[in-house]
């Protein structure tokens, strides 16, 4: 008891120290909250490889800006056809789940998912034809080595492939 009478600022120290621990994180995380505000998911996953692909091509600021419309018409095109794989995909689980089984319109389903996956494939294709095109020699050797790595990998540049 003796303790406690003699050393009556040490709770009042451990609570001081609690509330600054409280408020140091309360801060960061407002700090952090409020610079991703606005950003949509993929704004966010890009923000920190902004201009990486720039960077390592050394793009000039006319390239990279061409560079930039690019990926967004490869990205929007892509997004098209995977909600178009969604979509053939929700109406094979409906003709899967039929009674009985349609294998004529499963068979056809099938068939249309691997050409939107053909296609994708082939989007994919043009839009390394279109970076190229944009670049000089020593860039069009750089991009090839980027692209060998995300091939090697087996990820798709839009990092979502294979899920």
């Amino acid at each position: 008891m003796n303790y406690f009478k003699e050393n009556r600022w040490i709770p009042w120290l451990v609570a001081i120290l609690v509330v600054l621990n409280i408020s140091t994180l309360a801060m960061l995380w407002m700090q952090n909250n409020r610079h991703h505000r606005g950003m949509d998911r993929m704004e966010r996953r890009d923000a920190g490889k902004k201009n990486r692909m720039v960077k390592a091509l050394n793009l000039t600021d006319s390239q990279a800006q061409q560079f930039k419309a690019l990926k967004e018409a490869h990205r929007e095109q892509v997004k098209k056809i995977r909600e178009n794989i969604g979509a053939q995909k929700n109406l094979k689980m409906t003709a899967l789940t039929s009674n009985p089984a349609d294998t004529v319109t499963l068979n056809q389903l099938d068939q249309k998912i691997g050409n939107l996956h053909v296609e994708m494939e082939q989007s994919l294709s043009q839009h390394y034809n279109d970076l190229r095109a944009i670049c000089n020699d020593e860039q069009k050797e750089l991009l090839k080595e980027r692209f060998q790595k995300i091939f090697k990998r087996g990820k798709h540049p839009e990092g979502r492939r294979g899920r």
